[in-house]
């Protein structure tokens, strides 16, 4: 994901959160691994996605306060890319 030449595009795809009514702790377990090992070393790696791609079911089943946790994960993980613009967020 390195930007190696001005016609290079890069990207961080997440799928499939799933995000239920309650908190699962296996879930947080995993978004918890996925923020430290993969999201917050992409800086000391020198890699720095130009798009984000968010795809598949983010809340299990459409419920309101499913998507109050995605919403609360989405402006975590926001603040660990403030390199990639909103714009870029799909």
């Amino acid at each position: 994901m390195t930007l190696e030449s001005p016609n290079t595009i890069t990207w961080l795809h997440l799928s499939d959160f799933h995000f239920r009514e309650d908190e699962n702790w296996q879930q947080r377990t995993v978004l918890d691994t996925l923020h430290r090992d993969v999201i917050a070393k992409l800086p000391e790696q020198h890699l720095s996605p130009y798009l984000v791609f968010l795809t598949g079911d983010l809340a299990f089943s459409g419920q309101a306060t499913e998507y109050q946790h995605v919403s609360k994960y989405l402006l975590a993980l926001k603040e660990t890319l403030p390199q990639v613009p909103l714009e870029r967020w799909f």
